[in-house]
């Protein structure tokens, strides 16, 4: 049954091999609390992973990545040792991604849900993070809604990055109070180069002085709102200043994606960069900007908003989810993505986000939620939660 899910590639025998070297690692450091903890699946070309466990060796806490989820089970191979294994689950798209129709995608979910039986009735404990209400990117509606909450029956523990997480997701998998875990989404500080000058960056871009800025960074897909973005930009704008927008990210395939990118082409005030995004080149796109958009019409977290705030950008964002908690009314503006109009009063709103002082304020907020901080914070919680 596993085989629907599984890849040749990285073995249960790989996953115990990672397992024991973590935990060989954490002991020469001379720090441990006999706690092992795999995730998956994991994300090379996202430093969030990274970001999330950076203090937790500090911490005592082992960490090990699981390269094929379904070969969760092996990590319970070191509670013979004392050691207790919880395996953190990432996003849950995959396992029903490749599904052909309804019969497959329950088979598929059924196939998963047995690997966590298996992982939980040997003594481990699953803790799930609640990235976004649904994948973004679902077909089956109906079984990923159904994999969501037979998670959620199994998980010892549900990581929240944002504080109305369980309010939202309330329709799709009502989680129970006592299981959350809240710990917000780092933010980015050193993740990525930044030496480039404001002034380097916009002259490369070959943006005029005068004119106002807005970035909008990662993935393009059509539920990102920025079609609508460029309609109230053409028929609203009402500054002195002219305004460029910044679009850079790798394109899925979606219609609605790829008419996005010709009217962007096409677009005068437009910078489109359709396509992945070294890691040393993040840095242009951002100092070029003045303001980040962050247009989503629907979206729960948003690591691009504390990606922006880190290099020093105000936002745009949508109310609710993790923009609310951390959005304060010194480091930009938020709108009701259900209302095109509201969208639009903010946009007029904008100049009170441009200026040294706004991107000040900006970095100081990002401040507060520096991996160093947030990741220790997670692993007390964790560390002692195991421990009851």
């Amino acid at each position: 049954m596993h085989a629907l899910l599984h890849n040749p590639d990285f073995s249960a025998a790989r996953t115990l091999r990672e397992a024991i070297a973590a935990v060989r690692q954490l002991k020469a450091g001379g720090v441990g609390n006999r706690v092992l903890l795999g995730y998956g699946p994991v994300a090379r070309l996202n430093p969030f992973q990274a970001l999330l466990y950076s203090a937790f060796p500090a911490e005592g806490l082992a960490v090990s990545p699981v390269y094929d989820i379904t070969t969760m089970p092996a990590l319970t191979a070191l509670r013979q040792q004392g050691y207790e294994s919880v395996f953190h689950l990432h996003w849950t798209a995959q396992i029903l991604r490749d599904a052909t129709d309804e019969a497959d995608a329950e088979h598929r979910a059924d196939a998963f849900l047995a690997v966590v039986d298996e992982f939980v009735s040997a003594g481990g404990k699953l803790m799930w993070t609640v990235h976004n209400v649904l994948p973004h990117d679902v077909v089956f509606q109906t079984q990923q809604s159904r994999l969501q909450r037979e998670l959620v029956e199994r998980c010892w523990r549900v990581h929240v990055m944002s504080q109305d997480t369980r309010d939202r997701v309330a329709d799709v998998c009502p989680i129970p109070a006592e299981k959350v875990v809240y710990s917000p989404h780092p933010a980015y500080q050193e993740a990525y180069p930044s030496y480039w000058t404001r002034e380097e960056a916009r002259a490369t871009l070959g943006i005029e002085p005068g004119e106002i800025v807005l970035a909008t960074f990662g993935a393009i897909k059509g539920y990102k709102g920025i079609a609508r973005v460029l309609d109230v930009l053409d028929e609203s704008w009402t500054h002195d200043a002219p305004w460029r927008l910044v679009l850079a990210g790798p394109p899925d395939r979606d219609p609605q994606t790829r008419e996005l990118l010709r009217r962007a082409a096409r677009h005068p005030r437009v910078i489109l960069n359709a396509g992945k995004v070294r890691a040393e080149d993040v840095q242009i796109f951002l100092r070029a900007a003045d303001v980040a958009l962050v247009p989503y019409e629907r979206s729960l977290n948003s690591g691009y908003l504390l990606l922006a705030l880190t290099f020093g950008l105000p936002v745009i964002a949508p109310h609710g989810g993790g923009p609310a908690d951390v959005v304060t009314p010194e480091t930009g503006l938020l709108f009701d993505p259900a209302s095109r109009d509201d969208l639009s009063r903010q946009l007029r709103e904008l100049p009170v986000l441009v200026g040294p002082l706004a991107r000040q304020a900006a970095r100081e907020r990002a401040d507060q939620f520096t991996a160093r901080l947030v990741s220790a914070e997670f692993a007390r919680q964790l560390r002692k939660d195991v421990a009851l």
